[in-house]
């Protein structure tokens, strides 16, 4: 799909599990799995696995589980 214009993204980091988040807002993921749900998993020895959804009404969110709370992140706005 196309997008035009500006996507207004926001993250953060959730502990018990480890995970960090990227929210887009303004959008609807296109899912097939259970629940809305679409969970991917990750051969990583940092990331367990990567799940999608619509957490909200209009906004998607990118949940990576880590396997470790010492992994850390960076996004390219920081």
């Amino acid at each position: 799909a196309k997008i035009a214009g500006n996507i207004d993204i926001r993250h953060g980091r959730l502990e018990n599990p480890p995970r960090f988040y990227i929210d887009f807002a303004s959008t609807m993921p296109a899912l097939s799995g259970q629940r809305g749900v679409a969970t991917i998993p990750a051969a990583s020895p940092l990331l367990k696995q990567i799940r999608v959804a619509e957490n909200q009404k209009g906004v998607t969110r990118l949940v990576f589980d880590l396997n470790s709370p010492e992994v850390d992140y960076q996004t390219i706005a920081d």
